[in-house]
C-alpha cells in the first residue's frame, strides 16, 4: 500500500492489489526451475550416452588385450614346459643316456624353439597389420615347394598324412614365400592338433 498526505494534510491510502504479477513471477520461477531440471537431465543422459559410446572401443580393445594375453601364456607355457623337462634331463647325472638319445633331446629342444620363435614372430605380424605396417616381399614362386616345406615342418610334430593337388593353372604363384608357407604351417598344424582319432 501507498500513503499520501494532500494539502489538507488529510491522509488517502492506496492499496495497490498486485497478486497477478507475483503469481506470474512465481509461475515463471516453477517453470524456469522445473525446465533447468529437464535441461540438466538430458544433458546427463545425453553425455552418458556419448560416454558409453566412446568408451566402448576401449573397453574392446582391452579385452582382446586379455584375451591375447591368456592365450599368448597358454601357447607359450607348452614349449617352455618342455624345453626345460628336457634340458633337466640332460642335466640330471643320475640318467645315463646314450648320444643318439641326447641328439634326439637336443633335437626337440631346437624345435621346441622353432616354435617359439614361430610364435613370436607371428603375434608381431598381427602387431604390424594392426598398425599398419606390414610389408609383402612378392615374387613368383613353386606353390609346391612351398606346400612341400610346410608338410615337412608340420610332420616333425604331427603325424598327418597329405594329399597335394596342384592345378597347373597354380604351380606358379607372385606371393610373398614366407608369409604363404606360414599360413600353410598354421593351416596343417590345427589339423594336426584339433585331428580326429582313427
Amino acid at each position: 500500500f501507498i500513503v499520501r498526505t494532500d494539502t489538507n494534510q488529510d491522509k488517502m491510502v492506496v492499496v495497490v492489489d498486485a497478486s497477478r504479477e507475483f503469481t506470474a513471477v512465481r509461475s515463471f520461477m516453477n517453470f524456469s526451475f522445473r525446465f533447468g531440471l529437464v535441461c540438466v537431465a538430458l544433458f546427463i543422459m545425453v553425455f552418458a550416452a556419448l560416454s558409453n559410446r566412446a568408451i566402448q572401443p576401449f573397453i574392446h580393445n582391452f579385452e582382446n588385450q586379455k584375451r591375447f594375453i591368456t592365450n599368448a601364456s597358454h601357447e607359450l607355457k607348452t614349449p617352455i614346459a618342455t624345453m626345460r623337462l628336457q634340458a633337466e634331463t640332460l642335466t640330471r647325472g643320475s640318467v645315463v643316456l646314450d648320444d643318439v638319445e641326447k641328439r634326439e633331446i637336443l633335437a626337440d629342444m631346437v624345435d621346441e624353439s622353432k616354435r617359439l620363435s614361430s610364435l613370436i614372430d607371428d603375434w608381431l605380424d598381427i602387431s604390424r597389420l594392426q598398425e599398419g605396417r606390414f610389408d609383402l616381399q612378392l615374387r613368383v614362386v613353386q606353390v609346391a615347394a612351398l606346400i612341400d616345406k610346410a608338410i615337412k615342418l608340420t610332420k616333425q610334430r604331427y603325424d598327418v598324412q597329405f594329399t597335394k593337388h596342384i592345378d597347373a593353372e597354380a604351380e606358379c604363384m607372385r606371393v610373398d614365400p614366407d608369409r604363404i608357407t606360414q599360413v600353410l604351417i598354421n593351416l596343417f598344424v590345427n589339423a594336426g592338433r584339433y585331428k580326429k582319432e582313427g
